[in-house]
């Protein structure tokens, strides 16, 4: 969890917005109390008292118990805030309710703007770039043609307990991240932060938010994990992992595991066939049958990656060996739609040597917290389910 920041809690004074079916109207801003949120209030999210208030609950929670934003450089609406930490713009927000598969889910996402000076940097061939290297985001570009860090993953009755730590952790990694893509295209020089910055209550921000520098945090976490799992563990759970595909997701474990983990809402029904994991380097290999109609899918797990920020990480990559080539246009365009869908999207689309992937990198403090061996093999496997569901989606969408 990110250390607080500060000693008290205490309501303000700030920006209320009027919202105009789920959006912020600035034309018609107010200035209005805002309403006191202790941590008493909070502890609803444990409660389950309101299903439809889980999203705007979650985005409340994060913004001023998590991360705990000031209010002079936010502005809220009914399900969500945007705020200006420094350079970029980062909005969190909530979807309106809805139900899949009986279960009443809100899809909780992260934005965070991409500020670069140079029109034109960020082609689709260096998005593609970054997303094969991030940390579950995903690097869109929107439709105005500016680009930003996105993350989305449905909040429900199984996650509702830890996801709003989560996803804070996933905000602060994607302002490193954003401003890191952003030095990136300005293709060896400094970006012109000054011309690149967003302004919020028309000035840009000179000082960086403090919470900026708990990423250090989420670096030990994962350091520390590095010393819990010597190599021949990383290797032990690999195999785990393989077992559990074998087994499929609707084995009563995995399901169990895909409620805990909660990264999407329904499972597709899946018959699993897996072959022996095979080794190429630091890279295990396993080929990867999920259903009939489906061709071989091959899994790679790198045990041991190094996140820029973050340290110690695991990079799962699902590759579709039987797809015709893909090229960068069409990777962005998906990622691009798949963003705007009420299913989530953490782990990116992209072309490895003209063929399709879905990959991300889990780093280490993502899963820091989970102590079983099992429950961390069965917390890839859904990663994995998840690789699955994003190739699917583009067989449907070609």
């Amino acid at each position: 969890m990110i250390q607080q920041r500060r000693g008290q809690d205490q309501p303000g004074i700030g920006d209320r917005m009027i919202v105009v079916e789920g959006h912020i109207d600035a034309e018609r801003t107010r200035r209005v109390p805002l309403t006191h949120r202790t941590r008493e209030a909070h502890r609803v999210l444990g409660r389950g008292e309101d299903p439809l208030e889980w999203g705007a609950e979650t985005v409340a929670y994060i913004a001023d118990e998590m991360l705990q934003i000031d209010a002079e450089w936010s502005i809220r609406g009914l399900r969500e805030v945007v705020w200006l930490p420094h350079h970029q713009q980062q909005w969190i927000r909530a979807s309106a309710p809805f139900e899949d598969a009986g279960i009443a889910i809100s899809t909780v996402s992260i934005e965070t703007t991409v500020a670069t000076a140079l029109p034109g940097s960020l082609t689709d061939e260096r998005l593609n770039d970054f997303n094969c290297r991030t940390a579950l985001a995903t690097f869109v570009r929107l439709e105005d043609d500016s680009v930003v860090v996105h993350s989305s993953i449905p909040v429900h009755e199984q996650n509702r307990w830890w996801m709003p730590r989560w996803l804070a952790d996933l905000a602060v990694l994607h302002l490193v991240e954003a401003d890191d893509a952003a030095v990136d295209a300005a293709q060896g020089k400094l970006p012109d932060w000054e011309a690149a910055a967003y302004e919020l209550r028309g000035r840009p921000r000179e000082e960086p938010d403090e919470i900026i520098s708990a990423i250090n945090i989420l670096r030990q976490r994962s350091e520390e994990w590095r010393e819990l799992y010597d190599e021949p563990m990383l290797t032990f759970l690999g195999e785990k992992l393989g077992v559990v595909l074998a087994a499929g997701p609707t084995t009563a474990e995995s399901s169990q595991e895909a409620g805990e983990i909660g990264l999407t809402g329904s499972e597709p029904e899946l018959r699993s066939v897996v072959g022996p994991w095979r080794r190429s380097g630091d890279i295990h290999l396993l080929d990867w049958h999920p259903r009939d109609e489906w061709p071989p899918l091959e899994v790679a797990v790198e045990l041991d990656v190094e996140h820029i920020f973050l340290g110690p990480s695991v990079r799962v990559t699902v590759s579709d060996t039987a797809a015709a080539e893909v090229d960068f246009m069409d990777v962005a365009r998906w990622n691009s739609e798949r963003a705007r869908s009420p299913v989530g999207l953490w782990m990116p689309l992209v072309a490895i040597n003209g063929r399709l992937a879905a990959t991300t990198l889990v780093p280490a403090c993502f899963v820091a917290g989970v102590r079983s061996d099992d429950r961390v093999a069965g917390w890839l496997s859904n990663v994995v389910s998840s690789g699955l569901r994003a190739l699917r989606w583009a067989g449907e969408h070609r």
